[in-house]
């Protein structure tokens, strides 16, 4: 399901480049960044079954080769912190609108 479709259904939901920790919403990776959905809007079953597609969908994405690095479970799925010693770079940056070729050129960096 996209995040076009799941926003029709959920009005209430909103996108952010990063999951909440926030108990009241759920939050589902999407295409660019994750929506979070109020738990109030939800059922117990549509909440079940949405985190049950999500659970499927991450656990799938983990075992892919691009997503390896010991970063990444950290950063995205608040697993354990990988227990390096060192420098680190951090880049941040934030953007509106990509062309197509912009977004597979910074996907590839």
């Amino acid at each position: 399901m996209n995040q076009q479709t799941l926003q029709e259904i959920y009005p209430t939901s909103s996108l952010h480049s990063f999951p909440t920790i926030n108990e009241d919403y759920l939050s589902i990776a999407v295409a660019h960044g994750f929506l979070w959905i109020p738990k109030e809007s939800l059922s117990l079953s549509e909440e079940k079954l949405l985190q049950s597609m999500t659970n499927t969908d991450l656990t799938n994405n983990l075992h892919d080769e691009k997503y390896d690095h010991p970063w990444y479970a950290a950063l995205f799925f608040n697993e354990v912190i990988p227990a390096s010693k060192g420098s680190f770079r951090l880049i941040q940056f934030e953007y509106h609108t990509l062309e197509k070729n912009e977004l597979l050129s910074l996907q590839e960096e």
